[in-house]
């Protein structure tokens, strides 16, 4: 979430779209209760990112919901490909009609992120995992399992 990443513990290194910069600063002047803790290493990201380099996990820029929305792409060896709405779409159903969530910056960049992202799920054959979905969330393996 926008507002959580540059407060994560020190030390930790995250990536944050330079575009939700604005968001942010906004949300937190409107917020003055909200604890600010020491920030984190946050690398600022603008456009796709191949975080290692190979292919198996890839940030993709998805702007609508704000102005730096991502989804995250993972390429594993066993399960495939998983692609993490982030908040793309909320429900199930929502990607099904294709229904633009009501927190939203931008219908049109939210339009053209969904034909986006599905053209890449598509292509891939991937799994497509809708964060918020109760469905989707509990067909993830539960802690300690994980997807490999």
């Amino acid at each position: 979430q926008v507002l959580a990443v540059p407060e994560l513990e020190p030390g930790v290194r995250a990536a944050m779209a330079d575009a939700d910069i604005a968001v942010r600063t906004a949300a937190i002047s409107a917020l003055p209760e909200m604890p600010i803790a020491a920030p984190a290493k946050v690398e600022l990201l603008s456009g796709d990112r191949d975080v290692f380099g190979d292919g198996t996990v890839r940030i993709l820029s998805a702007p609508g919901h704000t102005p730096g929305h991502q989804v995250l792409l993972l390429d594993l060896a066993k399960a495939g490909v998983v692609v993490l709405s982030g908040d793309l779409y909320h429900t199930r159903e929502n990607f099904k009609a294709h229904r633009v969530p009501l927190f939203n910056v931008s219908r049109a960049d939210t339009l053209a992120s969904f034909d986006r992202i599905d053209t890449i799920v598509k292509n891939r054959k991937a799994r497509f995992v809708i964060q918020h979905d109760d469905g989707d969330f509990a067909a993830l393996p539960k802690f300690p399992a994980y997807l490999d």
